[in-house]
């Protein structure tokens, strides 16, 4: 008989690469074949690239056909789980096609079956199709969802993975969605229909609201601190992200920011919001010093 080899050691290469394999002793060939990397996506993903029928003809290992991607088992045989797409991210109401590897690996494919459940985010999403591996899904509101694909197979036996999707919100979709009895003209991101100072672009960009006035929450300045220090929120998934800049001045006439002006730092993240701290970076002993914000529209 020949005695089973197993790979062991190095990484084939995931664009794809050829194999040979071949006698020990006079080097004669077994086998010969190439995959691509880019036959199933889901191989980029976490999927192994799997023969369907190991026993099929030598020139079948070359086809895209012949193979199959699947759950990992190195060395083994057929694994039974499935895999879902990495970590991505989305619009509000976008409509998304995801596509799960769902491996039955020694069950019969027909006593497999599965489920697509949202765990945790703002709403639940949305699945076209949530009996199957393929389907469409769509996300209400913004913020992070983590969504789960569950196979059952014979005898309850279960696996499962999981797809974090991070989903962002337009400054259309926002305004419509938090100014929804206020005319096209108080919507305008320059308009201020709160009254408080900050127009639209900037409630939209801090995380704010536009139609009740919160002008102590959005930025505040911590008073008789040394350096001077500001807080501010920040909405993580505006798209696209207006652009958040804390600028420093002595005469509030010239304004710097960036490294070496102002120091800037994430505090926490959480509840769809985060809070950030920037310090006067500068010259200690300035008589005067301000801080502000600016936020530029993409």
């Amino acid at each position: 008989g020949v005695s089973a080899v197993q790979w062991s050691g190095g990484r084939l290469d995931n664009n794809g690469e050829s194999l040979r394999v071949e006698t020990g002793v006079y080097g004669l060939g077994i086998l010969d074949f190439r995959y691509e990397g880019n036959w199933y996506p889901a191989t980029r993903a976490g999927a192994s690239l799997e023969m369907v029928n190991p026993l099929a003809a030598r020139e079948a290992w070359n086809e895209k056909a012949s193979w199959q991607p699947c759950v990992p088992s190195p060395g083994g045989p057929s694994a039974f789980g499935v895999v879902t797409p990495p970590d991505t991210s989305v619009g509000v109401g976008e409509v998304f096609a995801i596509d799960a590897v769902v491996c039955p690996g020694p069950h019969p494919a027909a006593g497999v079956t599965v489920a697509w459940s949202t765990v945790s985010g703002p709403a639940g999403a949305v699945f076209t199709a949530p009996g199957n591996g393929r389907t469409y899904v769509t996300f209400p509101m913004a913020g992070v969802y983590e969504i789960r694909l569950l196979a059952t197979g014979p005898g309850g036996v279960q696996a499962s993975d999981t797809t974090v999707v991070t989903v962002s919100e337009t400054y259309a979709q926002w305004a419509a969605r938090v100014m929804p009895g206020l005319g096209a003209a108080d919507r305008e991101s320059t308009s201020d229909p709160d009254k408080d100072v900050f127009c639209n672009l900037v409630e939209f960009a801090l995380g704010g609201n536009p139609v009740r006035s919160d002008a102590g929450s959005l930025v505040t300045v911590e008073s008789g601190s040394l350096p001077l220090t500001m807080t501010w929120r920040r909405n993580p998934y505006a798209s696209p992200a207006p652009v958040i800049v804390p600028e420093v001045s002595s005469d509030l006439q010239t304004w710097a920011s960036g490294p070496g002006a102002v120091d800037s730092l994430l505090v926490t993240s959480g509840g769809g919001l985060e809070t950030w701290r920037s310090v006067d970076a500068g010259p200690a002993g300035s008589p005067q010093r301000y801080l502000r914000l600016k936020v530029i529209q993409p």
